[in-house]
């Protein structure tokens, strides 16, 4: 039992304020405290240089990473306004580096600055500043030179002079230069390796087009310097995935929409561009919003899985590709042999949270599903020879998992019949397949005798985890958990469910078909149709079954001398 604590009383309640509402709490803003909150913070920054080179002011971002761990964005934008803010009456580098909630990308549904942009909620360029050691701005612009300078969330300078302005050393050109040091005081890790950098940075120069952005890397006391441009964006990019040998050749397919998540919500703008092809060496799925790289999916992944499966599945039933009584294929079937890219972007964004991983926005899955179901239907009308590789494809893989299946649940037999398959650990998916819900299991067993029970154990992701990856591996140290219960085994609930859980064989065999995925890990929503996707399924389900019916009904009918008579 817990000891008794002090009294909590009235003088208990405390309110953070200024740089201790991120120091403190840097997972609220960066989604951990850990290296993953730390790389997110580059991406505050790099967002802001992002909207302005997509809004056409200058054309090129650099991001040097020194050899001290500091991080430099330039851009040569409009130049991040830092002056005297007469309607707020503050001086605008208070609002956007010392204040959450502020900034200038808060009217984009009135057509102002940013009509798409990666920032939407004044939290990055403040949060990043309050989590520095030290942060270094220089802004060029109005013919001014403007210079802040940071230090674990403070600003320097005496009162009224902490912003240095002199003549413009750039000419005519314009831009903001940030240089910082994140604290190891507030995140765990600070050690970014380059290929954070470079992978951050070529996914933006896909999603960018015609936007160069540059990577420096200090190693040794000199440069090196890499370049990422796609001049013609996501098109480029899925020719690049896909290489030489693809099924089909690359599409690209847009279009713009306007709608609303509920019918008392404003109406917003939504951009959607898809670029994609088929192949049978290759499969890569990405989805891009406001150029942030949806990670974990959301909106836009249902839409895809929705109208890719609708759409070849009518395809094969019109076209008679299927043989009698054939199951319907899956989004798996598909996405095994799919190059695709979307590059959406809308007016309004509802992120899953600050680190912009996923979106909700019911109107863009509606409309990106209606999009490319009606893209899909003309492509494979338009493209016959194409639509048939596909459909081939598609169906050879359905067939192979269906195989596999059936050989996977035959080993599974003889291996709980013929061995003694003692424990199961149960790993996230991501530690080899990072971003995929792929379901990964150490299986240990002997040969001593057939199985009479088998102990299953989860290893969950760490705290200051979302994932693992290839730079941010699994270590034995995450099973330190998982050895202490292996020395001294007990059943751990969780919830409903279980975190560790003794089943006999026979239910294993018997009441689970071989099923070893237990004491798992939450999984996906089951896919919800649209309504008249919803009709069409149980009307399919419908007509398959009274086909089933009429079909034992003439069986037996056959069975009685003389028929039946009504």
């Amino acid at each position: 039992m817990a000891k008794a604590g002090k009294n909590y009383g009235n003088e208990s309640i405390s309110l953070l304020e200024g740089a201790e509402r991120v120091r403190k709490r840097p997972g609220v803003i960066f989604g951990s405290d850990g290296l993953d909150g730390c790389e997110h913070a580059v991406f505050e920054i790099l967002s802001n240089s992002i909207d302005e080179a997509r809004e056409g002011h200058g054309k090129g971002i650099t991001l040097t990473h020194y050899a001290d761990g500091s991080i430099e964005v330039e851009d040569n934008g409009r130049g991040c306004p830092v002056d005297w803010n007469p309607k707020e009456k503050r001086y605008n580098w208070e609002l956007v580096y010392c204040e959450l909630y502020a900034g200038g990308k808060y009217n984009n549904l009135d057509g102002d600055n940013y009509e798409y942009s990666l920032g939407l909620n004044g939290l990055g360029a403040c949060a990043t500043q309050y989590a520095s050691r030290y942060m270094d701005v220089t802004v060029w612009r109005d013919g001014n030179k403007y210079s802040l300078h940071f230090e674990r969330g403070q600003i320097t300078g005496k009162k009224g002079e902490e912003l240095k302005i002199e003549p413009t050393d750039r000419g005519k050109k314009t831009g903001t230069l940030t240089r910082w040091l994140p604290d190891l005081d507030v995140f765990t890790d600070i050690n970014i390796p380059a290929s954070y950098f470079t992978d951050v940075l070529r996914r933006q120069a896909v999603v960018n087009a015609g936007i160069t952005f540059r990577f420096r890397d200090q190693v040794g006391g000199k440069f090196e310097t890499q370049e990422f441009l796609y001049e013609n964006g996501i098109v480029d990019y899925v020719t690049e995935l896909a290489g030489e040998g693809a099924l089909t050749t690359p599409v690209f397919w847009e279009t713009e929409r306007r709608g609303r998540d509920r019918e008392d919500k404003p109406e917003y703008k939504v951009k959607l561009s898809c670029a994609c092809c088929f192949s049978n060496r290759v499969n890569v799925i990405e989805h891009y919003h406001n150029s942030s790289w949806l990670e974990h999916g959301g909106a836009p992944e249902k839409a895809t899985k929705t109208a890719f499966v609708y759409a070849i599945d009518k395809y094969l039933k019109d076209s008679g590709k299927y043989q009698k009584n054939e199951s319907k294929i899956t989004w798996q079937d598909v996405e095994d042999c799919l190059v695709l890219v979307s590059n959406n972007f809308s007016t309004q964004t509802s992120y899953e949270n600050q680190t912009k991983k996923s979106i909700t926005n019911k109107f863009v899955q509606e409309a990106m599903t209606d999009f490319l179901k009606s893209r899909l239907e003309t492509y494979f009308i338009e493209n016959r020879v194409e639509a048939l590789k596909i459909a081939e494809q598609v169906l050879i893989n359905k067939r192979s998992r269906e195989s596999a299946e059936k050989q996977r649940l035959n080993i599974k037999k003889k291996l709980i019949g013929e061995f003694n398959l003692h424990t199961v650990v149960r790993l996230p998916g991501s530690v080899f397949s990072p971003y995929t819900s792929i379901t990964t299991n150490l299986l240990f067993f002997d040969n001593t005798k057939p199985t009479t029970e088998t102990w299953f154990y989860r290893v969950d992701i760490p705290s200051d985890r979302k994932h693992f990856s290839k730079t941010k591996p699994m270590e034995l140290k995450h099973f330190d958990d998982c050895i202490t219960w292996w020395n001294n085994r007990e059943v751990i609930p969780d919830g409903e469910y279980f975190k560790a859980q003794k089943y006999t064989a026979d239910y294993l065999l018997n009441e689970q078909g071989c099923n070893i995925d237990l004491c798992g890990y939450p999984h996906e929503e089951e896919e919800v149709l649209d309504p008249l996707d919803t009709i069409r399924e149980y009307q399919e389900r419908r007509t398959a079954l009274n086909a089933e019916i009429d079909k034992v009904l003439a069986e037996l009918e056959a069975l009685l001398p003389g028929g039946v008579t009504e």
